[in-house]
């Protein structure tokens, strides 16, 4: 079966459908939306996508003032027909393409029902439009009722053949389903009753983009870790009170895939991308915050992997979110992060093309100026500019000595000249005192400034 050219919902409705037995129980359909959204009869209701108007009308025959949009004509005209012949005043039709509704804060409901359109169109952008005029016609606390095709279902039930007995007829339908595209196509014939018929033979369809509608991570979750890699996928890991495992949300498909459970449970672990499919996931924070000695590192494709640098060298637990620097101008895969070792000294790791090591520098990375220890707890910042990479420290810890000002020390890493075959210069910068910390990761702008906000009054984690 052949897909319809991709404008066929402009051009493929009849009103033949009448006589199909999918039609045939609205006022069911409309009873179970009454309860299920606690209508009390005053609502104001928007219905897109509407056909002939079946639900509009059994909604205004039950006193709710209706509105129905739709692109055919031929349905517009016999929905306003009946319309008059039933003497529903508060009954409207509009023939008009869904996305070019104008609707704003008017409804208390709004309807896609029978699909509603929604996968019909030409692309997911298209496709997206409808719920930006739903969202612009729905009231503050409107409600949103959908009728779609469940993506779960289609994927382990496509394709399929289905017949079905109606009061007027019998209808074909057939299934087909392309899972890389998300495309169903589906094709059908009605049979009416007394009629002589022939063996059916249904050559094409209608092509629907199939969504999964309300998927969510199958762990709850806080201090987790999310990275986008090439693919477009975004790799989710990390769990600071309960069970952690592997999630990955999938932004073709717009939902999330549980990978696997893991063994050794992490709390904002370090992702880095080693393959345009693939990420490293590993960490020395375990949940609730205890250090976590493991130099094994999980794959998101493949069975977890030891790191030799980490059974020396640990992840150092930075403020929030824990990240790895990709380098620009560098290898697409060649990342940096501070580590640490048991004698407290802190140094930058370095991933290329997935192997682990330290970058050269051309002294050790300093953990005293000025008469005070430096306790490096921010992530690596690089700028692309300059190609130098930043690692921000304190004269103290963050959450000790509240009300103490506090001195911050940059120190100016040369990435570059390891690309030369050389160690990277050193340079340490430092602030003046500053009466407040900040308590995320500063960011590097266009110009090359480094910028960092998120104050904290009295040293409270939640001022």
């Amino acid at each position: 079966m052949r897909a319809k050219a991709s404008d066929w919902y402009k051009k493929n409705w009849t009103l033949d459908i009448k006589n199909m037995s999918w039609v045939e129980n609205t006022i069911g359909e409309v009873d179970y939306i009454i309860e299920m959204c606690k209508l009390n009869g005053n609502e104001r209701i928007l219905d897109l996508a509407c056909g002939y108007g079946r639900h509009v009308l059994e909604f205004a025959k039950r006193g709710y003032e209706v509105v129905g949009v739709d692109i055919t004509d031929i349905y517009i005209e016999d929905a306003k027909k009946n319309a008059k012949n039933m003497g529903l005043t508060n009954a409207e039709f509009y023939c008009k393409d869904i996305r070019e509704v104008g609707f704003c804060n008017e409804f208390d409901l709004v309807l896609n029902l029978g699909d509603g359109a929604i996968g019909y169109l030409e692309n997911d952008e298209e496709n997206l439009k409808v719920f930006d005029v739903i969202g612009r016609a729905l009231k503050n606390q409107g409600q949103h009722v959908c009728d779609l095709v469940c993506g779960d279902y289609v994927e382990t039930h496509f394709p399929v053949k289905l017949w079905e007995a109606g009061e007027k007829s019998i209808s074909l339908s057939e299934f087909e389903w392309d899972p890389k595209t998300r495309i169903m196509i589906f094709g059908n014939q009605d049979f009416a009753y007394g009629e002589t018929i022939s063996k059916p033979d249904i050559t094409e369809g209608d092509p629907t983009r199939i969504y999964t509608l309300n998927n969510s991570m199958e762990h709850k979750r806080t201090l987790a870790t999310a990275l986008e890699i090439d693919s477009g996928r975004v790799v989710i890991a990390g769990n600071w009170y309960h069970q952690d495992a592997i999630e990955v949300f999938d932004c073709r498909q717009l939902r999330f895939l549980h990978i696997r459970d893991v063994e050794t449970q992490r709390a904002i672990p370090l992702i880095i991308q080693t393959a345009p499919d693939d990420a490293l996931i590993f960490g020395s924070v375990g949940v609730r915050g205890d250090t976590l000695a493991s130099a094994y590192a999980y794959q998101l494709k493949g069975d977890s992997i030891h790191i030799p640098l980490l059974d020396t060298w640990h992840p150092i637990r930075t403020c929030r979110q824990v990240t790895a620097v990709r380098l620009p101008q560098q290898s697409d895969d060649t990342y940096l992060f501070p580590v640490y070792n048991d004698e407290g000294q802190v140094a930058v790791a370095k991933v290329e093309k997935g192997v682990f090591s330290l970058l050269p520098t051309t002294c050790p990375i300093p953990m005293q100026a000025l008469g005070h220890e430096i306790e490096y707890n921010f992530d690596i910042i690089a700028d692309p500019v300059s190609q130098r990479a930043y690692l921000i420290g304190g004269n103290r810890d963050l959450h000790q000595s509240p009300g103490k000002p506090i001195q911050y020390y940059i120190l100016a890493i040369n990435y570059a000249e390891v690309a030369k075959g050389k160690a990277a210069s050193l340079t340490l910068y430092y602030t003046q005192p500053i009466s407040e910390a900040f308590n995320e990761s500063p960011i590097i702008t266009p110009e090359g400034n480094i910028v960092a906000a998120g104050g904290l009054l009295n040293n409270s984690n939640f001022t």
